[in-house]
């Protein structure tokens, strides 16, 4: 049977100098940690996905595919890509279409990203049931409806 745990602060401290997280110019500390981009979400605006930046070490995702993005209610999206940004910290993509679908105009909302992480504890390079670990990291993100258009006749 496979085991699970959570990573909690402790875990994460021994592992400052192991580089599976580390800060990047987007995130900071020793525990995963988020920002999301665009930081303001304009609905109905152009753009194809919403990215997210972290400060996990890519090569310690499990399996890419088991990322979600989830809001406060419980409602989540599965991730459509992933990779590695150039200091080799994941960066996750979300298509912006099921992102709306799961904010509201006017707040600011958290948004969770999770999977299951590998932090190889013995430092033997060999994946062990016990050193997967679930993972969370939250960012806030502002939603707001697009800007009206004033006419042309009244612009100055």
């Amino acid at each position: 049977m496979k085991r699970v745990g959570t990573v909690v602060f402790a875990s994460l401290v021994a592992l400052a100098g192991s580089s599976l997280i580390r800060g990047n110019s987007g995130t900071d500390g020793e525990v995963p940690s988020i920002m999301i981009s665009p930081s303001v979400l304009v609905l109905g605006s152009y753009g194809k996905c919403v990215s997210i930046h972290s400060n996990i070490a890519y090569r310690s995702v499990i399996d890419p595919g088991t990322l979600t993005l989830r809001n406060d209610a419980g409602d989540e999206i599965l991730v459509r890509g992933t990779f590695s940004d150039d200091i080799g910290d994941l960066v996750a993509k979300f298509d912006r279409k099921e992102v709306e679908s799961i904010v509201e105009v006017g707040t600011r909302i958290d948004l969770t990203l999770t999977g299951l992480m590998w932090i190889d504890e013995n430092e033997d390079g060999l994946l062990n049931e016990e050193e997967i670990f679930s993972f969370e990291a939250t960012d806030a993100i502002k939603v707001i409806d697009p800007p009206k258009k004033r006419p042309l006749s009244s612009r100055g």
